[in-house]
């Protein structure tokens, strides 16, 4: 599986990934970071409708990691599989 995003005018891609939990983030106090917890939201970026970013947590694993991935994203984030066709937008 692939995890897809855009962050800043910048894609942001992690490949082979085995594992994969996601939430969505209501507010900071929802957010539970470690020092390896990588943060791609803009703290005041806003959708095209004018409306605030929905942000997600998600927290995943590839074949050549031993510890967890942890990552912070403004949706919509795109989950594709192997051959790169997208299977869920989050």
């Amino acid at each position: 599986m692939i995890i897809k995003f855009n962050a800043r005018g910048v894609w942001h891609i992690f490949d082979e990934v085995d594992s994969l939990q996601y939430r969505y983030i209501g507010s900071d106090r929802d957010i539970i970071t470690n020092d390896y917890t990588l943060d791609y939201t803009d703290a005041d970026s806003e959708d095209v409708g004018g409306s605030k970013s929905i942000r997600v947590e998600l927290m995943f694993m590839n074949k050549n990691q031993l510890e967890g991935s942890q990552i912070i994203a403004n949706s919509p984030i795109y989950l594709l599989n192997n051959e790169g066709r997208t299977i869920e937008k989050i």
